[in-house]
């Protein structure tokens, strides 16, 4: 029985050869630069590297500095070859609070004690030698009050000599620097061999080769650690890797060694260094439906968008009891996307994505300030130039034409003081004027799941914006949350005010639920329901302190992300379907132009829903960077407030903070939605692997990207009063 089996798995290996890749091809990440012949040893020598709180910039002569705001860890690592005397200067101050003295330590030993205050101070200070060590070393700072610390320049003075490049390499060697780790993310669903042609010392020609190096090679993966070590050796090597569970690990490679390096000496190279997998037989990709959308005569489109709104609060995805009859009585008509993820936490980014298929750093609207640049595709102005009669009736003024959101539009009705009930007669009135008969389009945006919650007994009559000066529930609850937090407490005092403020918002979808079920009726009195093309999206969902927040553009977590994406096709095609895998926001626009027979512009980055189910691996990312006009207009500095990024593939979520705070600060997190929907359990430590992978296809698009403030003070009293109003600031 056994032989059977050893000749069927060899039968199968022979079938399926082996997959070999080189290991500098596989997603991989070091704390300095990876010494390959494009990067020469020493380039970036004395400069440090940096943890997720800091930018990297240049000052007017080209020096390199560092730009962080709000750090939350207080550390800077750096690594040195030869540690000497380097000379520190950065120009630093208290964003708030006292003045303290902050103890500055060099690996946790005492180096300087410097005062600070609410004022900016330049500071100058020799970093000695004899605190410092060959590899990674670390400059840290303590102070007896926690407080914001902004840093609006840092600099390390460049070391008084240059280390030699490493002797040339083959196209697939490196080297390895002691004390200087390089993983690599691997994921295998075979069996994992790790070979080298050679492993040898690097060093100048005419230096002595390295005493005592060795190659450790370790891998972890969930539930397992595994560690060898190699000597050098000419014929190099190779052995069996452990096989994970979970299919992902994360293998280091690192050169130890306990004497110190001498000039010329830079520890291991490793020439053809790669990973053979002994792959199993992989099922068959079932075949994509090549099923059209496409209709003959292009369909009227309804674009219905109701801010604000959580997907886990309609009664179509479960909730119980249901506040949305008439949006559950037309999904029964509808394609429902059962996990449809948001591009963004708040309303400009996202509902930007919806219209233009991009990601947030494509179409730039990212900040509370930024417009729409002119040169993105819309989809409005695509289907004008196309033929479509085209209208909006917006409620949110941060999807208003202050910001470019008109583009595209023979008709736009601003009406941020109005409730659904008034968007639905300003919609009605210009449906009755147009030629039914004629392609036409017709985007609505309302408002009601919106705090303040306009139908509430609180505010029930007021207008929004008067409510939106009222209502500081949401800010005293993120501040009632904070100070649990800090006392170490869990938020069960604010359970009573949290279940009013949840009753609320599901009253509020309530009364949306009924005005949407009025234009529905109209459309099927006028004999256009059938023919036409409707789509229900929200821009984003709404936190109630699942993570110790109360509101939005916070953070990016599941509450916020996870939105309704219903889509009626002309003629009820597909009713009743349910799409189980993930889609996302920037799916709408090419859907919409798919449905109308219309060519889909290159620079979509969604893709059209054509009946099938969606890919398995496909990524989805996301991203919130708000609060740069704020600080900018009241502190003087140009910093950021609040910038996470996130990628998603299957049910696992990656996110990484350059800057600001969600409810509960992790600079990385890594979540299971299989198993944790409610993220409460961060698994970066658990399957590093899997998480370094995520990073990796996360880091070409952690740029920040900004537009420029307004520049009048007009202009910016204007833009702080529509965001007082909406509660984004005090």
């Amino acid at each position: 029985m056994l032989a059977a089996l050893a000749l069927a798995l060899l039968a199968g290996w022979a079938l399926y050869p082996d997959q070999v890749q080189p290991l500098l091809s596989l997603p991989h990440q070091a704390q300095v630069n990876l010494l390959a012949p494009s990067e020469p040893c020493a380039q970036d020598e004395n400069f440090p590297f940096l943890t997720s709180d800091f930018a990297i910039a240049k000052d007017s002569d080209g020096a390199r500095i560092l730009v962080a705001t709000a750090p939350a860890f207080s550390r800077i690592r750096m690594h040195l070859h030869s540690p000497e005397t380097l000379r520190l200067s950065w120009t630093a101050r208290f964003q708030e609070g006292l003045e303290q003295r902050i103890r500055w330590k060099v690996n946790g030993q005492l180096w300087v004690q410097t005062d600070f205050s609410t004022r900016w101070r330049r500071f100058q200070a020799d970093l000695p030698a004899s605190l410092l060590k060959p590899g990674n070393n670390e400059l840290s700072w303590e102070m007896p009050i926690n407080q914001r610390l902004a840093f609006l320049h840092w600099s390390f003075a460049p070391g008084q000599s240059r280390q030699a490049q490493p002797p040339p390499l083959e196209p697939d060697g490196l080297v390895l620097q002691p004390g200087t780790p390089l993983s690599f993310a691997l994921n295998s669903g075979g069996i994992p061999v790790l070979e080298a042609s050679s492993l040898r010392g690097a060093q100048l020609p005419g230096v002595a080769e390295l005493k005592n190096v060795q190659l450790r090679v370790s891998l972890r993966s969930p539930g397992t650690y595994w560690e060898k070590r190699i000597a050098p050796e000419p014929g190099g090597f190779r052995f069996l890797l452990p096989r994970s569970s979970s299919g992902w690990s994360r293998l280091q490679l690192e050169a130890v060694c306990p004497d110190k390096p001498l000039p010329g000496q830079f520890g291991l190279a490793l020439q053809g260094a790669r990973v053979r997998i002994k792959s199993a037989p992989r099922p068959a990709a079932p075949l994509e439906s090549k099923a059209s959308a496409t209709d003959p005569a292009r369909p009227p489109v309804i674009l219905y968008l109701i801010d604000t709104l959580r997907a886990d609060h309609l009664g179509c995805y479960g909730y119980n009891p249901s506040p949305s009859p008439n949006l559950d009585l037309f999904a029964q008509d509808s394609v429902r996307f059962e996990d449809c993820t948001a591009q963004s936490g708040w309303t400009k980014p996202s509902t930007a994505s919806i219209l233009s298929s991009q990601w947030p750093w494509g179409h730039r609207v990212q900040d509370f300030a930024d417009r729409l640049p002119a040169g993105v595709p819309w989809l409005p102005e695509i289907l004008h130039q196309n033929g479509y009669r085209t209208a909006a009736v917006a409620t949110n003024a941060l999807a208003g034409s202050e910001f470019g959101y008109n583009r595209g539009y023979d008709f736009f009705k601003m009406a941020s003081r109005t409730t659904s009930e008034e968007a639905h007669k300003e919609a009605v009135q210009w449906l009755e004027k147009v030629d039914l008969n004629h392609p036409f389009f017709l985007y609505m945006h309302t408002l009601d799941p919106h705090s303040p919650y306009l139908h509430s007994s609180t505010y029930k009559g007021w207008d929004r914006v008067q409510a939106q000066e009222a209502d500081d529930e949401p800010l005293l609850l993120n501040d009632l949350a904070a100070g649990n937090r800090l006392r170490g407490r869990d938020n069960r005092d604010l359970k009573g005010r949290l279940e009013r403020r949840l009753k609320d918002y599901d009253f509020e979808i309530q009364n949306n639920d009924q005005s949407f079920g009025k234009l529905v009726a109209w459309l099927k009195a006028h004999q256009i329901y059938d023919q036409a093309l409707i789509v229900v999206v929200s821009d984003h969902g709404e936190e109630f302190l699942e993570h110790g927040k109360v509101g939005h553009v916070n953070s990016l977590y599941q509450e916020l992300l996870h939105v309704p994406l219903i889509i009626k096709f002309p003629k009820q095609r597909w009713k009743g379907t349910v799409v189980h895998s993930t889609w996302q926001q920037v799916d709408v626009a090419p859907t919409v132009l798919e449905a109308c027979g219309l060519e889909i512009p290159k620079t979509f980055q969604g893709r059209a829903y054509l009946g099938q189910e969606g890919e398995p691996g496909r990524l989805s990312f996301f991203s919130v960077q708000a609060g740069k006009f704020i600080l900018r207009s009241q502190n003087g500095i140009d910093a950021l407030y609040n910038c996470i990024r996130g990628v998603r593939q299957g049910g696992w979520v990656y996110q990484r903070v350059i800057s600001g705070a969600a409810g509960r600060f992790e600079p990385e997190e890594l979540y299971n939605l299989s198993d944790d929907p409610g993220q409460q359990h961060n698994l970066v430590d658990i399957d590093p692997g899997r998480a370094l992978d995520l990073a990796i296809l996360l880091e070409p698009h952690f740029q920040t990207v900004f537009q420029a403030p307004p520049s009048s003070p007009e202009a910016q009293r204007k833009l702080m009063e529509m965001l007082r109003s909406l509660q984004y600031v005090r």
